[in-house]
């Protein structure tokens, strides 16, 4: 007989949760926006007639951060995982050259961007090469990050081995 198939789970949000965790710890009174839409709107169409509906929906081809903290020295551009992953490390640099290039910015470009990085999961190897690279680093665990972490396999549940670095 073969086994049935598992129940369909539906897939949880832990990264956006953490991060929304973080941010209501961290800048519980700051203007925060999650999922902002960076860069240009497709340069081939003419949007000064668009509507708002309109821009929206050409703007969905865009990347898009995982939060920005609107601070009145700073924008706090931010990226979270769980594990420690070095991708997000340039993730966070590309999206820096988005933001002069994002319309809905416009009025916060002459800021500085602080670039940040938050993961539950710290990877010694990753955290050394953000903060090289100008990145701010933040490890956040709440309980139920290492419940979730205790699933995992072994071999996932720490970063690898440095090799002295």
């Amino acid at each position: 007989m073969a086994n049935a198939a598992a129940p369909y789970a539906p897939k949880q949000q832990r990264e956006r949760r953490l991060l929304a965790e973080w941010l209501a710890l961290r800048y519980p009174d700051a203007r925060i926006q999650q999922q902002v839409r960076l860069g240009a709107y497709q340069p081939t169409i003419a949007t000064k007639d668009l509507d708002r509906s309109e821009l929206k929906a050409l703007g969905v081809w865009r990347r898009y951060a995982d939060a920005i903290v609107f601070h009145h020295t700073a924008l706090i551009l931010i990226e979270a995982s769980i594990p420690a992953d070095v991708g997000y490390v340039s993730r966070l640099h590309l999206y820096r050259r988005l933001i002069p290039l994002t319309p809905e910015l416009a009025e916060f470009v002459t800021l500085p961007v602080v670039m940040l990085y938050l993961c539950a999961i710290e990877d010694p190897v990753v955290t050394a090469m953000a903060r090289e690279a100008g990145i701010r680093v933040e490890v956040h665990q709440p309980p139920w990050v290492a419940d979730f972490i205790g699933t995992l396999e072994r071999n996932k549940q720490r970063p690898p081995k440095s090799g002295g670095l």
